[in-house]
């Protein structure tokens, strides 16, 4: 017996310093709390509060925002930035707001007197009241945080006592909404200025004047919107028999303050899915093509017809929102299109073959609305081979025809080609449909769901399994038991039914492989932090946390909450206790956590579960019989494991969503008291000794407290990852090492370098003295550098195919960096982009000494004259100043300065200053577009004839003008002056349509554009035409260049009267007697388009090394299939032959003409191999 005891006392010895060892920060914590005074120290503006100087900080302050956050949390760091610029916006303002931060994981007595179950949590004391707080609920955005506080603290509704106080109010906003009210103490009043309370990005007003009712044609109690696009007014009349509610107004604003026809970008998201319109019908266009911009006007002419039942959204098919276009389906091709979408259902309507007019796209939304028009459904071609192989492949077009076939039993996997779920079931799909291959009435079938739809089947989330049994019925059959072969096939020889035993094992752990957890199927703009590629378009909800996407198709009110979706095997696993090994070391990787409110309800017969806390340390966990654990969801995370018993799943009680829980259960008296009984009847009983030990060391071993209050386990201790090498302040990047580097640093610019490059020399010299002057700064901003010769394999999983290369990463988002615009090739341009990219991208300029200095900061500088600086068309402008970061940017709202420039005080305006002399004027609206905006800074900021050179190459190439018109001259010569004159005075006719261009024919570094052009120096003075967008070039017929010409030449062109030039060389008289073929335009489609022979042709430039390099391999290439029957192997000078049919865009290109397929050309982008399997 006293061995027992010996024992037992040695156990609880070795667990009591494991717990020692959690508590100790606790302790350390509360060691430093007893040193503190009430003095305030101040961090950034923001004052530091604990428990010793809280109450000091309510009494100085009358009105004190307070930040709980834990230094860990990844939305408090989040957050940091931006509440430290509120806090200095205030401050410059004067204001009596003061904002503080509380950590609150080591003021525990605070944490838990305010309630903070999660962080950040942000409250407003007013008047030093400690006892009824202000949640916060604005955007957590510096912007948004002071407007927030500005209406909580000062009137909620400007009061307007006269005609000329509205119309300011009115005149200074992009949107206002006023209120008419003849009883300024109604009911109908406080609704309305409880709407203005949340509504803070709006201006309100509120007045009883009869003068002010009078002047706006108001007879009685009404709210009127005023806004500066479309319409100008919407007007809201009171409800005759009901009373005005918060939820009347709130929609009536949702609706009436989007524009008619909203660009989808990240500015606009959040407000396109604030409107709570279910039918959304999005244009998608190429903003480059007149053309697809003429198509707006039509679109904007029908939105008017369905206001606050349809939403018309325009959507660019640019780079951005490639994820859009394949949710739909689309490609950039596709464009001009259209497609209507039901964000409940998430059902999609098209015009199939109809032209797109003000006719169809009403009859479109008239015909979804009445439900007479049927949803368009995606497909993919059905593949050739679709029933070869053991499991069939199916998309929309055969799904019906083989699903439903009467005389087969189908078994079918919905898959995401992105959800690690389904990666996991892949083999044991195979496996499966390789076991019943020859089965006479089964079948195994796959679809890909993102890419084919199926009318009156959902899938809702990744894989979706379902049953399709034979017969005349169309019965479907939801399989919802364990994925593995065995299950699998008892279900399929059960006759699509799980045996009794299945059934109740259902919920049960399951094996290794075998999970029934799955990837929630995003919808329209449904973005998952966890899912590796974004499958439509996105925004980051401030409101929500910096991992919350507004959500498209939600399925509760709750699911926009919703931050996470397990994408990865989480199989469940429970050991029984008499099993319960040694804490198992491991270091998962967090994928997120639900931080809806919900909580946690784990309940389990006597097991020890693997789980794991938000820092990734793999812990023990005991729940004895009979108990139940509710935990906030705060201390939920989502991990993926690699171990065979993976962590325990549970439910959020709020949201549903499950997830799993990093529980560490603490026991309570009752578990004590059971422990203790169990010790008595081991003393008594050695045979229950083993299992009265076990209990007891689970119940020490408890170590994480459940209180109302937020604690957490305090993080595990991690190695120090190794320090990232360094060159002149520049990271050196490398596969090994790229995410760490994305993880450390919130802002990193990569450039993906290529060493024998010239134009990557250059540019690594400029990104190094950016490094430095981002140091010398203290910027946060980080550069770092890629050798692509050496980090190969890197550079192909990133999918850079183009070097030089500048890459931007925020918040470690590795699959969405910011593809850094061209222009960025000197210093002062990275970091001023850098700038404007991560902070204000305008200066703004108050009064007219600062217009001054600002005039000197360049040759060319560009001044925003406007309303509102906040909300509206600024926000375009702001856009366009970060695209454009070799110009300083301005932007001023004060009324002198309009003056004083001869600016409309009513129009926003942007004007381009060249040494502070106004150089051109373009008034701006809701409808201008960013592009619009672009091109007309980068047409004038440019001289009306551009010599074109190193320095100027840039803007030239930048400036979004397609069309450009070459003069090749000597500038040395003595009429040059004459022939400069004479194109510069045709060029201000042709302003903004063509881009006039000089070519000094002496200066030996341009020879490569003469040969591009094939322009020689005894054909100057000549005149060349080049479209960007086709390569096509013209020549002017005329030989004397006079304004006359050059006038006919451009406006034949502008016309599409001018034809093009087609250069070829002679076709050489061995052309096909050597084992490489020589082709020339003359006989290119000849050759190349054959029903008989696969061409394989390589462009090349005889100015180009890689080609060079290129040729002993064509060679040897050619003498492989020498004497191939159905394989040439050819080449052509596309620097000296036009060849439209075949753009090239780079030397060397290759492309491959296959037979039979003529007139289709294959790009062939691969490196050369020398194999006679090349074609296989």
């Amino acid at each position: 017996m006293r061995l027992h005891l010996l024992l037992l006392s040695w156990a609880l010895a070795t667990l009591s310093p494991a717990r020692a060892e959690v508590e100790d920060p606790s302790a350390d914590a509360q060691e430093k709390e007893d040193v503190k005074s009430d003095e305030i120290a101040e961090e950034k503006g923001i004052m530091v509060l604990h428990q010793d100087n809280f109450a000091r900080a309510l009494s100085e302050n009358k009105f004190l925002l307070v930040e709980f956050y834990a230094p860990w949390c990844g939305h408090c760091q989040a957050l940091e930035p931006e509440y430290a610029e509120a806090a200095g916006i205030l401050k410059t303002e004067s204001s009596d707001i003061r904002l503080a931060k509380v950590d609150a994981t080591e003021q525990k007595g605070l944490a838990e007197e305010f309630q903070i179950s999660s962080f950040p949590i942000l409250k407003l004391f007013k008047d030093g009241d400690r006892k009824n707080p202000i949640e916060f609920t604005g955007k957590r955005k510096a912007m948004g945080i002071v407007q927030w506080l500005k209406r909580r603290t000062g009137p909620v509704s400007t009061v307007l006592e006269s005609v000329a106080s509205a119309q300011d109010l009115i005149d200074a906003n992009n949107v206002t909404v006023i209120g008419f009210f003849t009883d300024m103490e109604s009911e109908d009043v406080k609704a309305f200025n409880d709407t203005a309370l949340d509504r803070v990005d709006i201006a309100f007003g509120i007045t009883s004047s009869p003068d002010i009712f009078q002047n706006y044609e108001v007879s009685k109690n009404r709210i009127v919107l005023f806004k500066k696009f479309d319409e100008k007014r919407a007007d809201l009349e009171m409800p005759e028999d009901a009373q005005l509610s918060k939820e009347m107004v709130d929609k009536f604003i949702r609706v009436n303050a989007l524009e008619r026809v909203v660009e989808f970008n990240e500015q606009n998201a959040h407000r396109i899915f604030d409107a709570k319109i279910n039918h959304h019908l999005l244009l998608f266009i190429n903003k480059t093509v007149g053309e697809h911009l003429q198509l707006l006007e039509s679109f904007r002419g029908v939105a008017s017809e369905f206001t606050g039942q349809v939403l018309f959204i325009l959507i660019d098919v640019s780079p951005d929102n490639e994820h859009v276009l394949s949710y739909f389906g689309l490609s950039s091709r596709d464009a001009p299109t259209v497609r209507l979408v039901d964000i409940d259902t998430t059902k999609k309507y098209s015009l199939g073959e109809q032209a797109i007019t003000a006719e169809s796209l009403s009859a479109l939304c008239r015909g979804v609305l009445d439900g007479t028009v049927k949803p368009h459904l995606m497909s993919q071609e059905v593949p050739e081979d679709w029933d070869k192989k053991p499991v069939k492949v199916l998309v929309g077009k055969n799904f019906e025809q083989v699903a439903f076939a009467e005389t087969k039993n189908v078994f079918v996997e919905f898959y995401a080609p992105w959800c690690a779920h389904c990666k996991e079931l892949a083999p044991v799909w195979e496996q499966l449909g390789e076991k019943y291959k020859d089965h006479e009435n089964i079948i195994i079938a796959n679809m890909d769901a993102t890419a084919n739809e199926v009318e009156g089947l959902t899938v809702s989330g990744f894989p979706t399994i379902k049953y399709f049994p034979a017969g005349t019925e169309r019965k479907i059959v939801d399989y919802d038991g364990r994925r593995d072969l065995e299950t699998f096939s008892k279900f399929l020889d059960n006759g699509g039914e799980l045996p009794e035993e299945e059934e109740e094992d259902k919920m049960q752990p399951a094996s290794e492989l075998d999970t029934t957890q799955s990837t929630r199927a995003p919808s329209y703009s449904e973005v998952d932090a966890a899912l590796p590629t974004p499958p439509a378009y996105q925004e980051t909800d401030p409101r929500k946390g910096s991992n919350a996407k507004v959500s498209y198709g939600a399925q509760n009110e709750n699911s926009g909450n919703i931050h996470i979706n397990v994408c990865a095997p989480q199989p469940q696993s429970t050991v029984p206790v008499s099993a319960a090994a040694p804490v198992v070391q491991n270091q998962p990787q967090a994928q997120g956590s639900c931080t809806c409110g919900g909580w946690a309800r784990l309940q389990k017969d006597l097991s020890v579960c693997f789980v794991s806390d938000q820092h990734g340390a793999i812990r023990l966990s005991t729940v004895l019989a009979g108990q139940t654990v509710f935990v906030p969801m705060q201390q939920v995370v989502v991990v993926s494991s690699n171990l065979g018993d993976s962590p325990c799943m549970t439910t959020c009680s709020n949201c549903k969503q499950r997830v799993m829980t990093n529980v560490i259960y603490k026991p309570g008296v009752f578990s004590w008291v059971l422990c203790f009984v169990f010790i008595l009847i081991g003393m008594k009983t050695p045979s229950l000794f083993l299992l009265s030990a076990a209990c007891l060391c689970a119940a020490v071993a408890g170590n994480s407290t459940l209180e109302s209050s937020g604690d957490r386990v305090p993080p595990a201790k991690k190695e120090k990852p190794a320090k990232i090498k360094e060159e002149n302040g520049v990271l050196v990047l490398k596969k090994s090492n790229f995410d760490q580097a994305l993880r450390q640093h919130k802002y990193l610019l990569v450039d993906f370098h290529a060493p024998l490059s010239g134009d990557s020399q250059s540019l690594s010299r400029e990104f190094t003295a950016a490094a430095a002057q981002l140091k010398s700064q203290g910027s946060r901003i980080r550069l770092g550098l890629i050798d692509v010769s050496k980090e190969k394999d890197l550079a192909n999983e990133l999918n850079v195919t183009a070097y030089p290369a500048l890459w931007f990463y925020i918040s470690g988002d590795k699959e969405n960096p910011v593809i850094c615009p061209a222009v960025l090739r000197t210093a002062s341009s990275i970091v001023t982009w850098l700038e404007r990219r991560t902070g204000r991208s305008a200066e703004l300029i108050k009064d007219r000494s600062q217009a001054e200095e600002f005039f000197k900061g360049g040759d060319v500088v560009v001044l925003g004259f406007f309303q509102d600086l906040e909300e509206g068309v600024v926000k375009t402008f702001y856009e366009a100043a970060v695209d454009i970061p070799d110009l300083p940017f301005g932007v001023t709202k004060n009324k002198s300065l309009f003056s004083k420039y001869k600016v409309r005080k009513d129009r926003d305006t942007v004007v381009l200053f060249k040494q502070s002399e106004v150089l051109k004027e373009y008034e701006v609206s809701s409808e201008t577009l960013k592009e619009s905006l672009i091109k007309f800074i980068r047409v004038h900021e440019m001289d009306l004839v551009t010599e074109y050179n190193g320095e100027t190459s840039v803007k030239i190439f930048g400036s979004l003008m397609t069309n450009h018109i070459l003069l090749f001259a000597n500038k040395s010569a003595e009429d040059f002056g004459d022939l400069h004159g004479t194109f510069e005075a045709v060029a201000a006719e042709f302003r903004g349509e063509v881009l006039f261009i000089f070519v000094d024919t002496d200066e030996s570094r341009n020879g490569r554009i003469f040969e591009y052009f094939r322009v020689r120096d005894v054909d100057a003075p000549a005149v060349r035409i080049v479209n960007l967008t086709d390569n096509v070039q013209y020549q002017m017929q005329a030989e004397e260049v006079t304004v006359d010409n050059v006038r006919k030449f451009c406006g034949d062109f502008i016309v599409g009267k001018a034809k093009p030039k087609l250069e070829s060389e002679p076709i050489p008289e061995n052309w096909d007697k050597h084992p490489v073929k020589e082709l020339v335009a003359v006989n290119f489609d000849r050759v190349v388009f054959n029903d008989e022979r696969n061409v394989f042709v390589m462009f090349y430039a005889p100015w180009s090394k890689e080609c060079q390099e290129l040729f002993p391999v064509w060679e040897k290439l050619g003498k492989v299939y020498g004497h191939h029957e159905t394989v040439v192997i050819a080449r052509i000078d596309s620097a000296a032959n036009d060849v439209h049919s075949v753009l090239q865009e780079r030397h060397p290109a290759f492309k491959f003409f296959p037979a039979v397929l003529a007139e289709k050309v294959r790009p062939h982008t691969c490196h050369v191999l020398i194999s006679p399997r090349l074609f296989g």
